[in-house]
């Protein structure tokens, strides 16, 4: 257990890497949890455990909690027989058809963009999605942010440009400005709402309301995984982290905030691109609807 938990922590606490490779790196430690239990027994107490654990992980990145929901849709007729080795099978088949959907992804938007020359693309963060079709598509100039305060943009950039894609790299904040002639912006996301609005990196609603201004699509890729199956009033979106990271002042009347994320309204969502393909915000509805039918039975 202790092994495990020092994984997920190291989960919790990463402040570069996209929410796809991080349920990824859970889903991997999960199954090996699971497979150092001593009996079927112990077995089921560490499913019951680390689902909890693995629901409680990331409350901002729906991606934790709706993976391990579909999780559960697969392996409880078998967990209900303890067959093990089967619920390891599914588990490890699970990772697999979840690492190669950025693939579905890149082709949907390969196959939207066919014969369009893409010279200038903007983007902000980090995200394993984005930079995937990025390199697909090569672009003949992509403008990416620094993505204060850890800088995830300069991983975006760095990457590109080993796979020999120039790259702009400036502060946040003249971002928005850049957008002006760009042939769309592309961000990635760690949330997407039924409503089609999506939560991501601060930093992404300006670059939003920018693309809308200059009359630029805004596209998101993300996997529907990311998709909630309904908005709550109270749902917490902000993940604040240490003050250290902007300003560690003392004077009473400053109050320093460091929010990672905020939400993006689908008003400036042009579309979504997922491993269904390209889809409208109703199509996010109708998908989140039919998931909630199906999962209503497991009681999670």
């Amino acid at each position: 257990m202790e092994q495990f938990i020092k994984e997920l922590n190291n989960i919790k606490e990463d402040k570069t890497s996209g929410s796809f490779q991080l349920v990824l790196k859970g889903l991997y430690a999960f199954l090996q949890f699971l497979k150092r239990g001593k009996d079927n027994n112990d077995r089921l107490d560490r499913w019951n455990k680390g689902v909890k654990l693995f629901l409680e992980l990331r409350p901002s990145m729906s991606i934790f909690s709706q993976s391990i929901i579909e999780l559960y849709g697969r392996v409880s007729p078998f967990l209900l027989n303890n067959e093990w080795e089967k619920v390891f099978l599914v588990i490890e088949q699970y990772y697999e058809e979840l690492n190669n959907s950025i693939k579905y992804i890149v082709d949907g938007i390969k196959s939207y963009l066919d014969k369009i020359e893409i010279k200038k693309v903007v983007t902000i963060s980090w995200s394993s999605t984005v930079f995937s079709i990025l390199k697909e598509l090569r672009p003949e100039l992509v403008i990416v942010s620094e993505s204060r305060p850890n800088m995830e943009g300069r991983i975006t950039a760095i990457r590109l440009a080993e796979s020999d894609i120039k790259v702009s790299f400036f502060v946040d904040s003249v971002l928005p400005s850049l957008v002006k002639g760009a042939d769309f912006v592309i961000i990635g996301a760690d949330t997407l709402y039924p409503d089609g609005s999506i939560v991501n990196k601060i930093g992404s609603f300006s670059l939003a309301l920018s693309a809308k201004y200059f009359n630029i699509p805004f596209y998101v890729a993300s996997h529907t995984l990311k998709l909630k199956l309904k908005e709550e009033k109270d749902d917490n979106i902000e993940e604040y982290h240490s003050i250290d990271e902007v300003w560690n002042i003392t004077d009473k009347n400053i109050k320093v905030f460091n929010p990672y994320f905020e939400k993006v309204p689908s008003e400036l969502i042009t579309c979504y691109f997922t491993e269904k393909g390209y889809l409208s915000k109703d199509d996010l509805l109708a998908i989140s609807n039919k998931r909630r039918e199906i999962m209503a039975p497991l009681n999670l």
